[in-house]
């Protein structure tokens, strides 16, 4: 699942460079190389894994190796608060989370946000929104990732349209107990939460923004800080 999706990014990274070039051909042979790397895991020895498939582990490690620093140093932080994931896919950063906050980190409970339907559309507005250098892309691609409307359907991963098989499949592949997800866009899921679901949610150790547009990082961010489930200590 994780191995199709870093694929299917790496693909449409270098159709955009066959069109564009990113300004030179050092960068069209640079994407070649990891294209061949994430192929070919073999070359970086026995037994050992591409970094295209490890990086979203890489990328949480050396982020819990931060907030491990920052404790260390005597500064507070949100203990036992919540994490919340706005973008959860296949549910690799749930997964990774709970991992990395063994030993001297502690929350309490994680919320993973996602349509699991796949990349929303976006209204012309919404890509003004996302700046000049990106809606060129966006307008054809939705998104700097250079990915379409539809993309990232978890509905595809798990070769289910049920809702019910989708859930118990990710959180099975989580495998923390103290884990709930909440399927909608994000302009449609929050504002809809019923307050008894708002009432169980605490003020967050963690934020992990994973939306891959600026509108699926700023609407969940203005509904944390309405819902003050932002404070000191939140990482």
């Amino acid at each position: 699942m994780d191995a199709a999706y870093t694929l299917n990014r790496m693909v449409h990274a270098l159709r955009r460079a066959a069109v564009g070039w990113y300004g030179n051909a050092a960068c069209v042979v640079q994407m070649l190389s990891l294209l061949l790397c994430f192929l070919l895991p073999s070359a970086f020895g026995a037994g050992a894994e591409s970094p295209l498939r490890t990086y979203p582990q890489h990328r949480r490690q050396h982020a819990a190796a931060l907030m491990r620093n920052w404790i260390a140093q005597g500064h507070h932080y949100q203990k036992n608060g919540d994490i919340y994931q706005f973008g959860v896919f296949t549910g690799r950063g749930l997964r990774e989370w709970p991992i990395q906050f063994a030993g001297n980190l502690s929350f309490r409970h994680q919320w993973g946000f996602d349509s699991f339907t796949g990349m929303p559309v976006l209204s012309e507005a919404q890509l003004d929104a996302e700046g000049e250098s990106i809606a060129q892309f966006a307008r054809l691609d939705t998104g700097p990732g250079g990915l379409r409307a539809g993309e990232l359907d978890t509905r595809e991963s798990f070769r289910s349209k049920r809702w019910e098989d989708i859930e118990a499949s990710i959180l099975a592949y989580v495998k923390h107990n103290a884990t709930t997800l909440i399927r909608g866009y994000f302009n449609e899921s929050l504002p809809a939460l019923h307050q008894s679901t708002l009432q169980q949610m605490r003020p967050a150790t963690l934020l992990d923004f994973d939306g891959d547009l600026y509108v699926s990082t700023r609407e969940p961010y203005d509904w944390l800080f309405r819902n003050k489930l932002v404070a000191a200590g939140t990482f």
